[in-house]
């Protein structure tokens, strides 16, 4: 018999108690898509058909399904009891990894937030850059992510929060002050002094990206400095030691604090900021209502 995962059975009792891939997939907090390939990697390790989709939105049982689903709430259930049994007593704690801009401008809302609803968890926070998180995740030092780039599609889910566009910054000087009444491009002021966050982190990644759809080589930037702190990037331009690409979220406080001035790129630079899991990953009560509380804010 194939390998058979938790994941895989988690996913068909909630298609079986949803009668639907999509609200199974709502319910998870994951794509349809993931939902169907677990289903479709579990009947092919079974041999058989558990799902009997009658048509677009109706799914069934198939008399196979019925003993499978059986056995899957029993194994789940278990799993839960032996989780519970061997954690250690006291607070429940969320094993948390985020980059940067995540770190900075989402997660301490979600963590207040959650911590009115449920005043006995507790939080463990590791931050990292994306790279760096998706390797916590991997090695199961964390296991919630947060992260502004998806690196690794094939092992990890993610879940899109929300849009983070990526601005050149400048200090708020009369010069770059004229060029942006002029309506000068984040592109045409490349050639000036730049500061670039560390190679692993995800806005470095979506600005190299966009390098090379411009066809501009990152070995023609004058870089000046890396820098592994939004921060300290933010200071260092508004103090005038060159310009950046940097997260609008980042910058925000500073442009509003009159310290710095920023330019669009090609139209709308843009990334999604992502909560990240391993696809193995079978959350407990607490990093489930987490994951909920998180989706559902964002939303709203």
């Amino acid at each position: 018999m194939q390998k058979i995962t938790l994941k895989q059975l988690e996913m068909f009792v909630a298609v079986a108690e949803c009668s639907s891939f999509t609200l199974a997939a709502e319910r998870l907090y994951t794509t349809q898509s993931t939902v169907s390939m677990q289903i479709a990697a579990l009947e092919n390790a079974l041999g058989t058909a558990v799902l009997r989709r009658e048509n677009r939105k109706k799914v069934t049982l198939t008399p196979a399904g019925e003993t499978v689903f059986a056995y899957a709430k029993e194994i789940l259930g278990r799993c839960s009891e032996m989780e519970q049994a061997v954690q250690p007593k006291g607070p429940d704690k969320l094993l948390i990894g985020a980059s940067s801009i995540p770190a900075q401008c989402i997660l301490p809302d979600m963590m207040a937030g959650f911590m009115r609803r449920r005043p006995d968890g507790a939080f463990a926070v590791r931050k990292g850059d994306s790279t760096a998180v998706h390797d916590m995740l991997r090695s199961r030092t964390v296991r919630i992510g947060f992260a502004g780039s998806a690196l690794d599609e094939e092992n990890m889910e993610y879940i899109p929060l929300m849009q983070d566009t990526l601005v050149v910054i400048t200090p708020c000087t009369p010069r770059f002050l004229a060029m942006q009444q002029a309506g000068i491009s984040g592109e045409s002021l490349l050639s000036e002094p730049i500061l670039l966050r560390e190679a692993d982190s995800g806005s470095r990644k979506e600005f190299e990206r966009f390098l090379h759809r411009q066809g501009i080589a990152t070995a023609s930037l004058r870089v000046v400095a890396e820098i592994d702190q939004p921060s300290t990037i933010i200071e260092s331009v508004a103090k005038g030691v060159g310009i950046s690409v940097i997260s609008s979220l980042a910058a925000q406080q500073a442009v509003e604090e009159g310290k710095l001035l920023t330019f669009p790129l090609g139209g709308g630079l843009t990334r999604y900021i992502y909560l990240v899991t391993a696809k193995d990953f079978l959350p407990c009560g607490i990093e489930r209502e987490f994951i909920e509380y998180v989706c559902q804010t964002m939303k709203s």
